[in-house]
């Protein structure tokens, strides 16, 4: 699929590459990316550092993959800019794509099924060796806190996900006692499962509603989101309400 002449990962016009029979390591950010910032990209590159030199993975592959329009999560624009932004984010990296799948979807997809379409669709395309690929999902550990609460990850859905991949969560650097204890909690219900890396050694605390809030009070947003996005932002005029919801894709 191509955006405004930018190609976006719809997993058959991926290279195959060389491997040889280790299983390889595929990582998956999911998210909202509205927008995307440095914080996203340098959360890849650490868990590909973790994965390959503390879990012996050779990582090939790592995917944004932006949220469904349906989300309808507070500051979240069309699916149209976002997966223009991510793939604007990850144009000069040889190993990040952007996984258009899950924003292309008639309704929203729960985590456990964007990453079954992701490992179906490689090994449909046989673009990985037997006995396929081990899939990373890389978050912050706020996330992980959040599986502590059924409304929001049901019993069955972590059960699902976990059948499917890892995860890789990083430190976020302004967790709230209650979120320490959910975080707790979880790592100790799931320690197969997920990879905390306490002592990630650059802790980034840019977000995306820092940049959304600083665009909607006219702010410079230089050094928190890759350039090229910066200037997407502010020619598509993205952000500009103090509290928008999905704003038009046109």
């Amino acid at each position: 699929m191509w955006v405004s002449g930018i190609a976006l990962c719809t997993v058959g016009n991926m290279s195959r590459g060389s491997f040889n029979c280790q299983r390889v390591g595929v990582l998956l950010s999911a998210g909202s990316f509205s927008p995307p910032t440095l914080m996203h990209l340098l959360s890849l590159e650490q868990a590909r550092e973790y994965v390959e030199n503390t879990l012996h993975h050779p990582v090939w592959k790592g995917f944004l993959s932006p949220v469904h329009d349906a989300y309808q999560k507070p500051g979240l624009v069309a699916a149209k800019h976002r997966l223009q932004m991510c793939a604007l984010a990850v144009k000069d990296s040889d190993w990040v794509q952007v996984d258009a799948w899950e924003a292309q979807q008639p309704c929203y997809s729960p985590t456990f099924q964007v990453v079954q379409s992701l490992r179906e669709r490689l090994e449909a395309q046989r673009r990985l060796p037997d006995p396929g690929p081990s899939v990373f999902l890389v978050c912050g550990a706020d996330l992980v806190a959040s599986m502590n609460n059924p409304s929001i990850w049901p019993v069955e859905h972590l059960q699902k996900l976990f059948a499917l991949c890892e995860v890789v969560a990083l430190p976020r650097p302004a967790l709230d006692a209650t979120d320490e204890e959910a975080l707790e909690r979880v790592l100790r219900q799931y320690p197969a499962a997920i990879h905390y890396w306490k002592d990630a050694p650059v802790q980034c605390n840019i977000s995306s509603t820092l940049v959304r809030e600083r665009v909607a009070h006219g702010r410079s947003i230089r050094y928190l989101t890759p350039r090229a996005v910066e200037n997407y932002i502010w020619e598509h005029g993205l952000y500009r309400q103090t509290n928008p919801s999905i704003e038009s894709a046109q």
